[in-house]
């Protein structure tokens, strides 16, 4: 870390930048593990230490990156793309299954945020609504639990997006599961 900067790069999922403090997450760093793509969160997120180059001896911006290298851009491009392939339902990455359900349940009842694999771990971040929200309802319930277990157990409905992998923005990628 320079200057309580922090970058760890965890690989999938949308990365997320808190100014001045971390990066986590798919840092959408060049091959060389440097430096910052027009993709990477630590893009303008950083503090201004009164350092005046980076690592390559390139002017550092009025809002500084997080980390070594500094992007000439301030911001993420628009034309990012993120998130990961996931099948809907899937809270573990091993495909739907009861442990799916009883997470949904354990979350619930004991509200642990990481149970939840999504953004900010929270029930209402919009890509665990997406990705667990199996009737349609727009929010993370009992009923999704036991939606998804008649679904399991007696072939009723699907999942509302399916059962097919899907891109869901803020999720970890699962393609590696989602190909099998």
């Amino acid at each position: 870390p320079i200057g309580g900067n922090n970058m760890s790069n965890g690989g999938g999922g949308e990365g997320e930048a808190t100014p001045g403090l971390t990066v986590a997450g798919d840092l959408r760093l060049d091959a060389d593990g440097y430096h910052l793509t027009e993709c990477s969160p630590a893009l303008g997120a950083g503090t201004d230490l009164g350092l005046t180059n980076d690592f390559d001896a390139e002017p550092r911006g009025a809002t500084p990156d997080i980390g070594a290298d500094e992007n000439p851009l301030d911001a993420q491009s628009p034309d990012c793309e993120f998130g990961g392939s996931q099948q809907p339902g899937d809270m573990d990455g091993d495909g739907t299954d009861f442990s799916d359900q009883i997470g949904i349940l354990s979350y619930l009842f004991l509200g642990d945020p990481e149970l939840l694999p999504c953004g900010n771990g929270m029930i209402d971040d919009p890509a665990n609504v997406t990705l667990l929200d199996a009737d349609g309802s727009e929010q993370i319930t009992f009923d999704d639990a036991i939606y998804m277990l008649t679904w399991e157990l007696l072939g009723g409905p699907e999942h509302i997006q399916g059962v097919d992998c899907i891109t869901i923005p803020g999720c970890p990628d699962d393609s590696e599961k989602c190909a099998d």
